[in-house]
């Protein structure tokens, strides 16, 4: 790389994208802060809020009250900035509107920044007024006895009159709560049945009403930030999610593959060829990070994803082998010299752990990173009764694996990044899962396991052909092989069978677990990967997958129906566990049927999870389709016992029959045909034409 090209921006540029940098937070009309990629990243709402703007200016009836409603990172100020830098174009004001609102929001040194900007324009023969409340959580320093609850309704109060302009307003959930508490506290009628709305509008319900414009109430519009995947497609492009990663591999920011310090054996730009655009990779990203929202049922904020993208591309693991390098390539160039030995201050344990931490350095085994150090004790005791201590490779895998690769990971992102480990590992992937190296050529995972449970080196040969390695994890498992056949010689010249069979197990363990992370991160090879698919297509389908839900549904009323009838106990509240049959008193009621539930499209943002509908009438009650109670019914259809089930999955069928028990039994028609059963007695209570009666169960 030539000097004039005054280096490449990235891998090192991306360091600051993470949260807790300059990437982390977004000042309204600060170009230095909160918008790593330079390039406003597309969403549904901001298509939203054009189209709005566009309306506003040509004075049609849209709502005058805008509030975006989440939690931070979610690009709220982004999609508020937006808005107004495209009515200060449709007004020809040449970027006046914009000007005003950042001298409001960078007041002089020592001034606090105001909670409300109000303007005023020209709009043609006419005024328009705009008011813009970058963050209503905080207090308004003019008036600091007042809290941010309060001046949020009066607010609302003030704008949601006809004719008092146009309000704009990004709030999270805890101030509208409190507000809607506060409403109610004072009297303010008017106020709490719109925060009422408000509230319902922006739930994550089933039957939650809609948003844009909010339901009764025309004038307003509101927004769930936290409810749209940002993984998602936007029209008939890419999703918010592909755009941010083409900002990160963008070819201009980066070295020419093989022409950085580290060369070909580079782990940062082998990562960035592998999820750039069109690359096989790119898209078994993307289907990781989405498996991993309908798993966890959490959404990827833009701050997430933009302190992900440097953990993938950038992160240097904390390898304690003195002071880091100017840029990731840099590092990656030092610690291979380290490993060749080229620089004699560092330590015996720098060199000898030096080729896994550069390995461990791309992207698959960033997300899938964790490993058994439980086992490293045993290892060691084995490594020590052969005598093999200064093994140098020996050595360095115990000191990987001991290792906490996780240091300097943003704090909000160390949970997530735990999950993908967690519900995806490829080294936990079923045996049949088929990995597609190309179009005429595919292989499984059980076939990987057969060749490395026999040797490293079968697995590795049976890689090499495959041509699916990087030279530098070819070379990290050519020395672990050889090291394998060290012990074997061993194990021939030695009574230390037991040791040496047991260390062999150990490193044919971690070459496949290895394998299995390289080729399953690539190619999205990972743990059950049919049951997300599958999942996936029920609820991303934008009308949802009628067939696959309505199987769902079959599947979750077998489950909670027992012998074609509803049974729950009566003597005992949620949560407690159930007395032993002598003192049992058991509801018996009709079978509960379980239907797919529409939840309400219009005026609102994609549907973040399916719904079921349990029981029928009055007795009707919603239950989301979570992946674990997919997963779990799927699974009993293959044989999985009751008894184990995952206790989220337990909790939430608990839950939905102590509150379908609860509308039941205040339901004279629902118990006409519905018994009492008494411990172990044959006789039941029933309603008979006199009343209540005990008679012989089966006689009714």
């Amino acid at each position: 790389m030539a000097e004039d090209d005054n280096r490449k921006a990235f891998p090192g540029g991306l360091v600051e994208w993470s949260g807790h940098r300059s990437g982390g937070v977004r000042r309204m009309f600060d170009t230095g802060s909160g918008r790593p990629g330079g390039e406003i990243v597309s969403t549904s709402l901001i298509a939203r809020l054009l189209q709005w703007a566009e309306d506003l200016v040509r004075a049609e009836q849209v709502p005058s009250v805008v509030l975006l409603v989440g939690g931070p990172g979610n690009g709220k100020t982004e999609a508020v900035e937006v808005a107004l830098e495209h009515i200060d174009a449709l007004l020809g004001k040449g970027g006046a509107l914009v000007r005003s609102f950042a001298r409001e929001l960078a007041p002089a040194a020592g001034t606090a920044v105001p909670r409300l900007v109000p303007i005023e324009i020209t709009a043609g023969a006419g005024k328009l007024s705009l008011a813009v409340v970058q963050d209503a959580s905080v207090k308004d320093s003019a008036r600091p006895s007042k809290a941010a609850a309060e001046l949020l309704l009066e607010e609302l109060a003030l704008f949601a009159q006809p004719g008092a302009g146009v309000y704009l307003a990004c709030v999270n959930r805890g101030v509208l709560d409190d507000a809607l508490i506060l409403a109610s506290e004072k009297g303010l009628d008017s106020t709490r049945i719109l925060l009422e709305s408000i509230a319902r509008a922006v739930a994550l319900t089933p039957d939650a009403p809609s948003c844009w414009p909010l339901h009764e109430h025309p004038q307003i519009g509101v927004w769930p930030m936290d409810a749209e995947s940002l993984l998602f497609q936007i029209g008939d492009g890419g999703s918010a999610a592909d755009k941010i990663l083409d900002l990160a591999t963008k070819p201009e920011a980066w070295p020419t593959y093989g022409e950085c310090p580290a060369g070909l054996r580079c782990p940062f730009c082998y990562s960035r060829k592998s999820i750039t655009a069109g690359a096989r990779g790119r898209t078994a990203l993307l289907d990781i990070l989405r498996f991993c929202e309908l798993g966890t049922g959490k959404r990827w904020t833009f701050r997430d994803l933009f302190s992900l993208v440097p953990q993938l591309l950038a992160h240097v693991p904390d390898t304690n082998a003195g002071p880091l390098a100017a840029s990731p390539c840099d590092w990656a160039a030092r610690m291979l010299e380290i490993d060749k030995g080229s620089m004699p201050a560092t330590s015996d344990r720098a060199r000898s752990t030096a080729i896994f931490f550069v390995a461990s350095a791309t992207y698959q085994h960033v997300l899938f990173g964790e490993w058994d150090r439980a086992a490293v004790k045993q290892i060691q005791a084995d490594i020590k009764e052969l005598g093999l201590e200064k093994d140098r490779t020996l050595q360095g895998l115990c000191t990987f694996v001991r290792s906490n690769k996780r240091v300097g990971v943003p704090a909000t992102l160390k949970p997530l990044l735990a999950d993908i480990c967690k519900l995806l590992d490829p080294a936990l992937a079923t045996p049949e899962s088929q990995i597609q190296l190309a179009r005429d050529r595919a292989l499984s995972l059980g076939e990987l396991d057969a060749r490395f449970s026999h040797s490293v080196e079968s697995g590795l040969e049976f890689l090499i052909k495959s041509r699916c390695l990087s030279s530098l994890e070819k070379e990290l498992l050519e020395r672990i092989s050889d090291c394998e056949k060290n012990i074997a010689d061993l194990e021939l010249r030695s009574s230390r069978t037991v040791a040496a069979r047991r260390l062999q197990r150990a490193l044919r363990d971690f070459a496949c677990r290895w394998a299995r992370r390289s080729l399953g991160g690539v190619h999205g090879a990972v743990r059950d990967r049919e049951s997300f698919q599958t999942f996936r297509i029920i609820v991303d389908s934008p009308d949802g997958n009628q067939e696959l839900l309505h199987l769902a549904a079959r599947k979750v009323e077998a489950l909670l129906n027992t012998n074609g009838r509803f049974e729950i106990s009566l003597n005992t509240t949620f949560g407690e566990p159930l007395p032993p049959p002598a003192r049992r008193a058991t509801l018996i009621a009709e079978k509960q049927r379980v239907r797919p539930r529409q939840a309400v499209v219009l005026g609102r943002p994609r549907p973040p999870l399916a719904f079921l509908t349990i029981g029928s009438a009055k007795s009707a009650q919603p239950i989301p389709l979570t992946y674990d109670l997919y997963k779990a019914v799927s699974d009993l259809g293959q044989g999985l016992m009751q008894s184990a089930l995952p206790s989220t999955v337990v909790a939430l069928l608990d839950s939905t029959r102590a509150r379908l028990a609860g509308a039941l039994v205040r339901d004279k028609h629902l118990l006409d045909d519905a018994e009492i059963r008494i411990g172990s007695a044959r006789e039941v209570v029933a309603i008979g034409p006199q009343g209540f009666a005990m008679i012989l169960a089966g006689e009714q």
